[in-house]
């Protein structure tokens, strides 16, 4: 199952269409997750704070950018914050 499947296409979609609620919808979604790498990867709470806000700012500008045929949302959004 792709992640298309859960609803991650009509998040994709409403960001592409610069919907703030699509954006509240995805970071609802994916925000604790990507927190948690970040945790991981800086050991720092407050720097995991500010880069989980840049990451989704990235995400709403790149929305376009996203080609599900390459993968997940889920799984491009932890490679942006992974990089």
């Amino acid at each position: 199952m792709n992640s298309v499947d859960n609803g991650d296409g009509a998040l994709i979609e409403a960001i592409r269409e610069r919907n703030p609620d699509g954006l509240a919808a995805l970071y609802d979604r994916y925000s604790g997750i990507v927190f948690s790498l970040l945790l991981r990867i800086t050991h720092d709470r407050s720097a995991s704070e500010d880069l989980l806000q840049e990451l989704f700012i990235r995400v709403w500008n790149r929305g376009r950018e996203f080609d599900p045929k390459r993968g997940g949302l889920g799984v491009w959004i932890v490679a942006i914050a992974r990089n």
